[in-house]
């Protein structure tokens, strides 16, 4: 009996060293157009890390959607960009967590060899008061606007920026992009076109569609954080207030130094000021 006493001990000991032993996951989900830095910190993490488990989802969560699930416990971390109502996400025992920025940028099909526009010219391109490219001393080329529809994060930055935006009717000849991969797709493949996007897809392209200065003022990292261009979106982490020890390592290394190196490393990013 004294043996068996002494291996239930013995057993007892590793099964709860074994079960303490394990960080539990962390899920993370929410909106795409976050996803890729939110994916570069995670590696950058796992590898000072090797045990911690950190997953992210493949479909994304609408606005709703993700804090739902983050309420109801079904992910720990939720990604989110711009325009969220801070005051209701505190009610809901929730914390906001501001780690970096990026620019709405107008782009434009490779071909279309030119380099910036004014608030004043885009108005006339989607307002349809200009067809063709030859108004930017360019050879002749029919102009393709494209645009995202109204409710979409990028297209509400660009009308506080640029407000005789707000004429244009999402209506032939303006072509509407429901994604912002319908978007990168459709600048990628049309002559011609300019279109409402982001750096990601920016630096995604490879060349093929080429970011617009707006007002003479590039989409730079440095003229973002000096508040000289005015289209940008905020990317937020959002958790419980009573978020676990592991996610509060996690944004710890996002915010910290570490995490900052990987956001400038990624162009299309500026880290929190």
């Amino acid at each position: 009996m004294k043996n068996w006493h002494f291996f239930g001990l013995v057993f007892g000991l590793l099964c709860s060293c074994s079960s303490g032993s394990a960080p539990e996951p962390v899920l993370i989900d929410g909106s795409n157009g976050v996803k890729p830095l939110v994916e570069a910190l995670v590696v950058a993490y796992r590898q000072k890390n090797p045990d911690v488990d950190i997953q992210i989802g493949t479909e994304g969560l609408g606005s709703k959607a993700r804090l739902d699930a983050l309420e109801a416990g079904r992910i720990q971390i939720a990604m989110a960009s711009h325009g969220l109502d801070e005051v209701d996400i505190l009610r809901r025992g929730m914390e906001v967590h501001h780690f970096a920025g990026m620019a709405v940028v107008f782009g434009v099909h490779a071909e279309v060899q030119i380099k910036g526009l004014t608030s004043e010219e885009l108005c006339r391109i989607y307002t349809g008061k200009v067809t063709n490219w030859e108004f930017t001393d360019m050879y002749s080329l029919p102009i393709v606007p494209l645009m995202r529809p109204f409710d979409e994060v990028d297209t509400e930055v660009a009308l506080a920026a640029i407000p005789c935006l707000q004429e244009m009717q999402l209506k032939t000849p303006v072509q509407v992009q429901t994604s912002s991969g319908d978007m990168a797709r459709a600048l990628t493949d049309t002559p011609g076109s300019i279109g409402l996007t982001n750096m990601i897809r920016i630096s995604e392209s490879q060349g093929k569609i080429q970011a617009l200065s707006l007002n003479g003022v590039v989409p730079s990292p440095d003229n973002i954080l000096a508040g000289k261009y005015p289209m940008f979106r905020n990317n937020y982490l959002v958790t419980l207030t009573s978020a676990s020890e592991t996610v509060r390592d996690f944004l710890a290394f996002v915010e910290g130094p570490a995490g900052r190196a990987v956001i400038e490393a990624n162009s299309a990013f500026v880290p929190n000021p």
